[in-house]
């Protein structure tokens, strides 16, 4: 049986499709959300992390600004400008994702 929480974090175009996904029974926290944005970017060879290092860097800022989390379903696509094609993707597939620890526990 499918997780209720659910997605993928993919850095995606220019030859390269990697990506990093969760699947659990609760929310995935921020921090949590940023440790698998991490996790991907260093499984990128250096090439790829420069050609994404704005994406990188607006995708991190998504993960911390969000307000209470976000709800499924959520694609969100961060390119530069200049080559669109190069890009990290964020799916919320199911449930939520990048709540703060304290609040889920508080309204729980």
């Amino acid at each position: 049986m499918a997780k209720p929480h659910r997605g993928r974090i993919q850095a995606q175009g220019g030859g390269t499709e990697e990506s990093e996904s969760w699947s659990q029974d609760e929310p995935l926290t921020k921090k949590a959300g940023l440790a698998l944005l991490e996790r991907l970017k260093r499984r990128l060879r250096p090439a790829e992390r420069r050609a994404r290092a704005k994406p990188f860097a607006d995708a991190r800022r998504f993960i911390e600004n969000g307000k209470g989390g976000v709800d499924a379903p959520l694609g969100k696509t961060f390119s530069d400008r200049r080559r669109r094609a190069i890009r990290v993707d964020i799916e919320v597939l199911a449930g939520t994702a990048f709540l703060l620890l304290i609040l889920y526990f508080c309204f729980n």
